[in-house]
């Protein structure tokens, strides 16, 4: 007989459904556990963390050349961000008014259509703006622009109270709380913008003023006297000298009696105080911007952290007396000459003609041992004209005003000032330039001529690769796009701000800065170059530069002549070129290569060769370092360099850290700097 045949006992297999029949309390402790760590992990995670999610915030810039601040607000920002509120979606608007400029920035929900609500306001303003004044060429109607939140405050509240008269709260946030959040690690800057502003007024008695023989710039300049710290004088101790400020300045609890009491002139042997020709009293500052939130007014506080602190390196006190003037003949001329001293820290030869002489560049020194097995060994751009040939002022040519990167000592790169131009030497498509400009009239992108290589890439290529290469060529298309577009206003025939300026340059300083940040960040991750130079400006340019919340030229405001006021002006300039940075390091540290970012493996340069511009002074000049360059300089460090310390001492040990370890000596060192 032969025997049955036995089937194998069956197997269980785990599965979840089956798992949460049987154990239906463990399934919901588990699951309450997962929503608890997700709340816990969305609360504490730091905002740099947060994936980066496109902010609907549009903004509405308006100009007017020669229209005052008070002005503005009265019938340019105010009218506009009243009749903008009947646009659905909007959280609250940020409204800012100088001379001759306007901007309302609009946060609009994160659920809004973008794009609807850009053409919204489109149509909205085109109503709108047949209500405004007009007067001359130069001014232009409002405008919608993208508004970039990348360095947008880590917070940002709006504070409101009923029965707290919001000047009161202004004062409040400024005196107290404002204090607390500077106090905390890690946090740069806090500020408020909005609500009414204390200020103590001065009303002057015209007939007064006559009858004693004074002018309204006698008792300002009494008043500006008496509110300055003085000097007191040397204390001496042996080789110690240290210079004692003396404070004489109005206290705030005793302003109005002090300020009464101040003399301001002698008049037939009797002091006139000011009291005897104007009366002091409390009261408010002319509002030249606001902030509203939900239609309702309100006090912006906004706290700003210190993201890249782990990369920064500043380097103060050090010197580049390679500017400065070695013979008669060349006092003056600090402007003519610094640029081509920054990156060679070596003396131009004073020339107007072809016969320059001046060093080799850091970053081609660089380029020269490291750069050659790339397509493109280094660029070099710039932001403002460079169309200049021939001699600029006191014997020197433009080309050292120009240039800041030098191949040899006689040799200056040109740079590049158009986008479309650096785009089409990094990735365009065509052997030559008539080529490349026949392919752009066809309104193709550059990646339409390519689309059978990279549909042959994309499948010799993993999925991680494959995501890799689809948002590089995103990132072209797009940069691509907002050239194209530029050029197309700029095409238009309206009225352009630089009018000298190539097709593809924007009017807008900002836009122009990170377009060129944006060709870099792509030039690196593609490695069609590692070296790169940017020149932000000239020393000598007129630009003016709006949204820094100055409406002084450059140059003249350079030449502050020690006002503090000026120079707190001029200094708020330098920050709005420097608030550039973090947009670039972003770009940076969100691009992986490898198991690290570009950031991490980026050295990042920036400073300048003169220390006070108003007295063209080259001593205790500017300038940091940022970028992890494969963990090479440490971060996160303030060095102050010992006195007479030379800025070249400090570019020989970058140049040791990033390879150059044969090198002895660089422009007019005196041998390493330890970073």
């Amino acid at each position: 007989m032969g025997e049955a045949s036995q089937s194998p006992p069956e197997q269980k297999r785990w599965s979840l459904p089956r798992l949460a029949l049987r154990f239906p309390h463990l399934t919901l402790v588990l699951s309450v556990l997962m929503v608890g760590l997700g709340v816990y992990s969305f609360l504490t995670i730091p905002q740099r963390m947060v994936p980066k999610i496109p902010t609907p915030n549009l903004g509405i810039v308006t100009k007017f050349p020669g229209m005052s601040a008070e002005d503005m607000e009265r019938y340019i920002t105010r009218p506009l961000a009243k009749r903008i509120q009947i646009a659905g979606g909007i959280q609250y608007t940020l409204g800012v008014s100088q001379e001759g400029y306007s901007k309302i920035v609009v946060y609009f929900r994160y659920d809004v259509d973008l794009d609807a609500k850009r053409a919204e306001l489109k149509n909205l303003l085109d109503v709108v703006s047949n209500e405004l004044p007009r007067a001359g060429a130069n001014t232009t109607v409002p405008r919608v622009i993208h508004v970039d939140r990348q360095n947008a405050p880590l917070l940002q509240f709006a504070v409101r109270r009923g029965d707290f008269d919001r000047s009161r709260l202004k004062e409040l946030l400024d005196n107290v709380i404002l204090t607390q959040f500077q106090k905390i690690p890690g946090v740069l800057a806090a500020w408020t913008f909005g609500g009414p502003q204390r200020q103590v007024q001065v009303v002057v008695d015209r007939d007064r003023l006559a009858a004693y023989n004074l002018s309204i710039l006698d008792l300002r300049g009494a008043i500006d006297a008496a509110n300055f710290d003085r000097g007191g004088g040397p204390l001496l101790d042996g080789d110690l000298q240290v210079d004692v400020r003396v404070p004489n300045e109005f206290r705030e609890e005793s302003i109005l009696g002090d300020l009464s009491k101040l003399p301001v002139a002698n008049f037939g042997g009797r002091v006139i105080y000011l009291k005897d020709v104007a009366e002091v009293k409390d009261g408010v500052a002319q509002l030249y911007g606001d902030f509203f939130y939900n239609g309702e007014p309100a006090i912006w506080l906004g706290v700003q952290a210190e993201p890249f602190r782990d990369y920064l390196t500043i380097v103060s006190n050090t010197d580049v007396r390679m500017a400065e003037a070695f013979e008669p003949t060349e006092i003056g001329g600090d402007h003519f000459r610094s640029s081509a001293t920054f990156l060679t820290q070596a003396h131009p030869k004073q020339t107007e003609g072809s016969d320059v002489y001046v060093g080799t560049s850091l970053d081609q020194l660089y380029a020269q041992r490291f750069g050659q097995d790339t397509p493109i060994p280094s660029m070099q751009l710039c932001i403002e004209n460079i169309n200049q040939s021939g001699g600029c002022a006191y014997g020197y040519t433009c080309v050292y005003t120009d240039s800041i990167s030098w191949a040899s000592p006689t040799e200056p790169l040109p740079v590049i000032r158009d986008p479309r131009v650096a785009f089409d030497q990094l990735f365009g498509a065509g052997g030559t330039a008539e080529e490349r400009a026949a392919r752009r009239q066809t309104n193709r992108s550059i990646l339409d001529w390519i689309t059978g290589r990279v549909t042959q890439l994309m499948a010799e290529l993993g999925p991680a690769d494959r995501r890799r290469l689809d948002q590089y060529l995103d990132n072209i298309r797009e940069i691509e796009r907002r050239i194209q577009k530029v050029e197309a206003h700029n095409a238009g025939g309206e009225m352009r701000e630089l009018p000298e300026a190539p097709a593809g340059v924007p009017d807008s300083f900002e836009e122009h800065v990170k377009l060129m940040f944006d060709l870099q960040a792509l030039a690196f991750e593609s490695d069609m170059t590692r070296v790169f130079s940017l020149k932000m400006g000239r020393d000598s340019s007129a630009r003016v530069y709006p949204e820094s919340g100055v409406d002084k030229p450059f140059h003249p405001a350079s030449h502050h002549g020690g006002n503090p006021k000026a120079v707190g002006e001029f200094a708020q300039i330098n920050r709005y070129h420097v608030s550039m940075i973090p947009y670039f390091l972003e770009k940076l540290k969100n691009t992986m290569e490898g198991d690290s970012n570009l950031l991490d493996k980026t050295m990042i340069i920036y400073g300048s060769p003169m220390g006070d511009s108003n007295l063209h002074n080259h001593r205790r000049c500017p300038l940091f370092v940022v970028g992890g360059a494969n963990g090479r300089p440490e971060g996160n460090l303030h060095l102050k360099a010992p006195a007479d310390t030379p800025m070249a001492n400090v570019m020989l040990s970058l140049l040791h850290k990033l390879g150059l370890d044969d090198l002895e000596s660089f422009g007019d060192s005196t041998g390493d700097f330890s970073l």
